[in-house]
């Protein structure tokens, strides 16, 4: 059990020789120091950490009864055995009071199950010393569990927590051995956490550099495969350097990873901060014994599919065209007409890949291999090709005799789609893109109910600038994005109802957030991590921004790609269900 306050500063008195006196005026300065970042019981024992006094050397060692299936979130004073099966890096934070911070994780199991030990501060020290091992066997005495990301139990180490390594009480032999179980790609759930798969790479899609308030996040895409299957790999942050370093068919071991779904209901891998990914090579041996890219047809394509293997023939080469970015450099595009047997699409190869392809002639038989499908002009399909996009020309036993002529129209598109890199200041347009910044900023204002606009509120009276004198605000939801569709990125701004949607929440909630949290930005918080390379399709006016003096888009709806096909496919399940 955890000292109160008396009970400490009684210890140090006696242990130290100090007065009562000084030892609370030490326990207020360290309180101070801290900004209030700890309770008087934290400050207290902190003092007595520095003065070098042992406050448990008394005490008994506690009873373990636990295992690892009998804890519940909220469980104090928990003390049991482990296995450490993998240690996490030490990493260091700000906190929101100032000065720096840090935490470590360590994965560890008994008999019954695995958890996630999470390490603050001074106890991080086990692992920066390298004091603690995977395999090793420790106690964790008068530890605190919690629900952390995803939902998922951890074990956290606080003040009065204490680790003891390979108590000499305890036979290893009854640990499992600190041995990974690996998950196969076919059987990748949603809500699944710290996941273990290996595979190889199997495509490579792009990496982004977003913003979060003041600081800056990385997030890249990838695909990766096993004898099951193949999925999308998703790296967050600092596990998004990978991308550089290693290349298609290597073979990977992502551990602690999570599962998400995408926006067409497939589980998709992650990997953040508190997963490992390390690379065994290329797959040279091991490739025979992954599942073959299955050849798909034009027509069982889909917008937002990542397409592993695609046979077609070339119809038409619009040549190389160039555009400026937002930033001011030069990039340009390669625009192709390809069919098969059962369908026509436009294809798009960008930057390197538009000089490796511009010399492609009409009636070249071509295998596409890891290309991304989009919404393109006219609700068409379109494909994107990029550097890591596979392009075989004429390979032996592809052939396509009858090529179609008839456009394959996607059933992901809400309306035609544009590109940011064409856009210009008073169009009204529809944009696909991924949300790569969600800025932090006041989430509701006080609003007039009849006409939106923000009002004032002075000695109990409320004044809207158009319609004077109102009895009573609204709460209004308002939000700003960055979004990005390939060709360029642009602010995007959601007010009233687009915003709303786009939270997955009222005004009248984030309202209520906020003055539950006291934090103006606390709903956008919130939402963050599922905004974050969400991809959506929004429509409204471009406009210029008198403040930065940039394009904007003032968003009047918000869709998912794919939400008007999922429709369909619902009512078609139905008529079907009716029919049998």
């Amino acid at each position: 059990m955890s000292l109160k306050l008396d009970a400490i500063i009684e210890l140090i008195v006696t242990k130290s020789g100090k007065t009562k006196d000084e030892v609370i005026k030490l326990i207020d300065a360290k309180r101070k120091e801290l900004d209030g970042y700890v309770t008087d019981e934290g400050a207290a024992s902190l003092v007595a950490r520095e003065l070098d006094l042992d406050l448990f050397e008394k005490q008994s060692a506690p009873e373990l009864k636990l295992s690892v299936r009998d804890l519940v979130s909220g469980m104090s004073g928990v003390s049991l055995n482990l296995r450490v099966l993998r240690v996490y890096p030490v990493r260091t934070f700000t906190r929101k009071q100032g000065g720096e911070g840090k935490v470590a994780n360590v994965l560890c199991s008994d008999t019954t199950g695995s958890i996630r030990l999470t390490l603050w501060s001074q106890h991080t020290k086990i692992i920066s010393d390298r004091e603690i091992e995977e395999g090793d066997i420790i106690r964790v005495i008068n530890c605190r569990v919690k629900t952390g990301l995803r939902e998922q139990l951890e074990l956290h180490l606080g003040v009065g927590s204490r680790v003891m390594m390979n108590p000499p009480d305890v036979d290893a032999s009854e640990f499992p051995e600190a041995a990974l179980v690996f998950t196969k790609i076919v059987n990748l759930r949603e809500g699944m956490s710290d996941v273990h798969v290996q595979g190889t790479i199997k495509a490579k899609y792009r990496k982004t550099t977003f913003s979060r308030g003041e600081s800056e996040g990385v997030v890249a895409n990838l695909s990766i495969g096993d004898e099951s299957g193949q999925t999308r790999l998703v790296l967050w942050d600092e596990q998004a350097e990978w991308f550089d370093k290693i290349e298609i068919d290597d073979m990977i071991r992502v551990e602690s990873g999570y599962v998400r779904l995408d926006r067409n209901k497939i589980p998709e891998l992650h990997v953040g901060r508190r997963g490992r990914i390390t690379r065994h090579g290329a797959a040279t041996v091991e490739r025979s014994a992954t599942a073959p890219a299955r050849m798909v047809f034009l027509k069982d394509i889909k917008a937002g599919d990542y397409v592993t293997a695609l046979g077609v023939i070339v119809i038409a080469n619009h040549g190389i065209k160039t555009f400026t970015r937002k930033d001011g450099s030069e990039g340009k595009r390669l625009v192709l007409i390809l069919a098969d047997g059962t369908g026509q699409v436009r294809a798009v190869a960008w930057g390197s890949a538009a000089d490796d392809l511009a010399d492609l002639t009409e009636g070249t038989l071509l295998k596409i291999e890891n290309a991304g499908c989009r919404v393109g002009l006219n609700e068409e399909l379109e494909l994107h090709i990029n550097k890591w996009t596979k392009v075989k020309r004429n390979p032996s036993g592809l052939e396509i005799e009858s090529p179609s002529t008839e456009p394959i129209r996607t059933e992901g598109s809400v309306s035609q789609s544009q590109l940011l890199s064409g856009v210009t200041q008073g169009n009204q347009v529809t944009i696909r893109g991924t949300i790569v910044q969600v800025f932090h900023q006041k989430s509701v204002y006080d609003a007039c109910p009849k006409c939106s606009r923000k009002v004032t509120i002075s000695n109990s009276t409320t004044t809207c600038p158009k319609c004077g004198k109102i009895s009573q605000s609204v709460p209004r939801i308002i939000a700003q994005i960055i979004i990005d569709d390939g060709t360029e990125n642009m602010r995007a701004r959601f007010i009233g109802a687009p915003a709303e949607k786009l939270f997955g929440m009222t005004s009248t909630e984030a309202k209520a957030i906020v003055e539950e949290s006291g934090e103006d930005d606390e709903p956008i918080r919130r939402v963050e991590e599922s905004l974050l390379g969400r991809e959506i399709v929004v429509s409204g006016r471009v406009r210029l921004n008198n403040f930065s003096n940039e394009l904007e888009i003032a968003v009047n709806s918000v869709e998912e790609p794919n939400a008007i096909g999922e429709a369909k496919r619902l009512v078609e399940e139905i008529e079907r269900g009716t029919q049998t």
